[in-house]
């Protein structure tokens, strides 16, 4: 990946020693709270992960990555859906088909107002593609009013936004698992794509101290 876009904090690098098991041995167990959070025993003592904020960044690195190579594999749809726009929608979707491509969308224009769609991004869920389209569009053009963010950038966050877990799904061990894994492979694991807190340590002293 490039370099951060403007507005976004830098990223510091983490202390792996802080976040390894206690015993290499030990099978690793997560825990969600109340739908939102993911909470892990660490060497230093309780990680807790924000679920929402944390699958976006992943979803964010991911779209960034796939629309600056090029290189988005698809995955053809059982039958072409089709997706009707206002003509303010329509026009913005001209201007932001080739990118969408590049994600792994299959898409031509069929009508005035009128798109088809044969594939999506492989693993992606391609449920009422009508609202996705019809979201992830307002959202972008909401992010184009901020000029410090390039095309980019403001269409994979509109994309992450809008795909990813929001908060009180339920998630099974090796979903969080997997969710985990996904994470700390980003670039900025730290922070969501609005620079906010994706990672907390409450380091074991700390709790000590609460007991006292």
């Amino acid at each position: 990946y490039n370099s951060p876009s403007p507005g976004e904090p830098q990223s510091q690098p983490i202390d792996n020693t802080l976040i390894t098991k206690e015993n290499e041995n030990e099978k690793a167990y997560f825990l969600q709270l109340h739908g939102e959070y993911i909470a892990s025993n660490i060497k230093s003592g309780l990680m807790l992960i924000h679920q929402q904020r944390a699958h976006e960044r992943v979803l964010y690195e991911h779209f960034l990555h796939r629309l600056k190579k090029g290189d988005g594999s698809s995955q053809s749809l059982i039958f072409p859906e089709t997706v009707t726009l206002s003509p303010a929608d329509n026009e913005l979707m001209q201007e932001v088909a080739p990118q969408l491509k590049d994600m792994g969308f299959r898409l031509k224009q069929k009508q005035t107002l009128t798109w088809e769609f044969e594939g999506c991004p492989a693993n992606f869920n391609k449920e009422n593609l009508q609202s996705l389209m019809e979201s992830v569009l307002e959202d972008y053009k909401a992010q184009m009013m901020n000029a410090g963010m390039d095309r980019y950038s403001n269409l994979a966050k509109a994309m992450a936004r809008k795909t990813a877990i929001k908060s009180g799904k339920p998630l099974k061990q090796e979903e969080m698992k997997a969710l985990i894994d996904s994470l700390f492979a980003c670039e900025m694991p730290e922070y969501s794509m609005e620079g906010k807190s994706v990672i907390q340590v409450v380091r074991i002293d700390e709790i000590k101290e609460r007991f006292k």
